[in-house]
């Protein structure tokens, strides 16, 4: 069988192989071989009829109690999965049976059994011990000298030959299972793909808006600078000091966002960030803390461009303005072997579970607010996954009340490596 399938243990026998064709190989097998058979799953419950059952055997299964005993005495489904090869046995009535594992990637999923065979020639002693078993089942008055002539001595010769077509009727139902197998996972594997390739498009649309929304934004940029240079020098001479710093910052704020760099530093990202938190301290007063703690070895690491703006603005608008008092924001470092971890807590209202599923699964979202919102989280989480893959993007810790930690993970990349973006 071959060694690269990979299995999925929830699946059933019947999942792998049509339960009618099923049928009609068991019934073939049986005429063949004039035996008894039927095939059961990896729990002993048989998923086909029965064919050409001895009428004995079909009186003790016609009862609930010796339908039970049947199970319970069939061969020890666990040694079959283990042994995983054809095995001879005599079953609770004492007749030969034999059985023969569904192996298909190394996971047993089943067997076909066949049998009911007589051991010897029927005597009165033969004849007497299934009289009592049948007793003990609830079964009385049965004709059983009549019952057991009806059924077959077969020399051993004939017994190991039917043994050995068993042996191919299994493995023929293996290589059917594994066939069936290895479409459902071409087919999974090619949605997989299609999976991936939309993924990456929506990232490409992403940008292209991106991009698009900054062309907009650079209607005659210079006329803006000029215009935000003289607020700030008539404030100066005003001795509106404060003023004076808004409108800087503000400049700063403008000129990084226009920038035309993908890929900038931790550093330059986070001087873009203090420019913002001076705006928005003026907006809130004393309302809101700032926090940055973050290791200056950490520094000189690239990220992509803005990708912890929308993250901030997240935490400011749903995390502490709906609290509506004083709350805290704290922008911390930290690493492990080939990650650099930016976090980001702050002790507002909280996400529900279900909010932060929608956040990170989301791949189309309408903006309906004119600041970010949760498109803002998914786009930075999808940009990294894009970028350097599944082991990086955004994770979001939240507590209803008590607050959120949202995490990003970003490769160790420092400029002029080979793995620039």
């Amino acid at each position: 069988m071959p060694s690269f399938l990979e299995i999925d243990k929830e699946l059933h026998l019947t999942d792998l192989i049509d339960i009618e064709i099923l049928q009609q190989i068991q019934d073939r097998f049986a005429e063949a071989t004039d035996l008894a058979a039927i095939i059961i799953d990896d729990q002993g419950e048989p998923v086909t009829k029965p064919s050409k059952f001895s009428d004995l055997c079909s009186l003790i299964r016609s009862t609930d109690k010796g339908r039970s005993a049947c199970f319970k005495y069939s061969f020890p489904i666990d040694k079959l999965k283990e042994d995983k090869k054809l095995s001879v046995y005599h079953c609770h009535m004492g007749f030969i049976d034999l059985i023969a594992p569904i192996v298909v990637a190394d996971e047993c999923f089943g067997a076909v059994k066949c049998g009911q065979i007589l051991p010897q020639q029927p005597d009165q002693e033969m004849i007497k011990k299934v009289e009592t078993k049948l007793s003990k089942l609830g079964i009385e008055e049965a004709e059983v000298e009549n019952l057991i002539e009806k059924m077959k001595q077969i020399p051993k010769p004939k017994i190991n030959a039917a043994a050995d077509l068993l042996y191919l009727l299994a493995n023929y139902i293996v290589e059917m299972g594994a066939t069936t197998l290895i479409q459902k996972q071409l087919h999974f594997k090619n949605y997989q793909l299609m999976q991936e390739i939309n993924s990456r498009m929506e990232v490409e649309k992403n940008l292209q808006q991106a991009e698009l929304k900054a062309l907009q934004s650079q209607m005659n940029p210079h006329f803006l600078f000029n215009s935000l240079n003289i607020i700030a020098r008539l404030a100066y001479l005003e001795g509106a000091d404060e003023t004076k710093d808004m409108v800087h910052a503000l400049s700063d704020l403008l000129r990084y966002s226009l920038r035309k760099e993908e890929i900038v530093t931790l550093n330059e990202e986070l001087s873009y960030i203090q420019d913002y938190i001076k705006i928005q301290k003026a907006r809130f007063a004393e309302k809101i803390e700032f926090i940055i703690d973050v290791d200056e070895d950490l520094l000189k690491y690239k990220i992509p461009f803005m990708s912890l703006q929308p993250l901030v603005e997240n935490a400011i608008i749903h995390g502490l303005e709906p609290r509506g008092e004083e709350g805290v924001i704290k922008i911390v470092s930290d690493e492990d072997e080939d990650r650099l971890i930016i976090k980001i807590i702050d002790n507002g209202v909280g996400i529900p579970k279900e909010k932060i599923r929608e956040i990170i699964e989301a791949r189309e979202r309408k903006v309906t607010e004119t600041h970010t919102s949760g498109v803002g989280i998914n786009n930075v989480h999808q940009r990294l996954r894009h970028y350097y893959g599944s082991k990086y993007g955004v994770e979001i810790d939240s507590t209803l009340g008590e607050g959120t930690e949202v995490r990003i993970y970003f490769p160790k990349l420092e400029f002029g490596s080979d793995d620039d973006v």
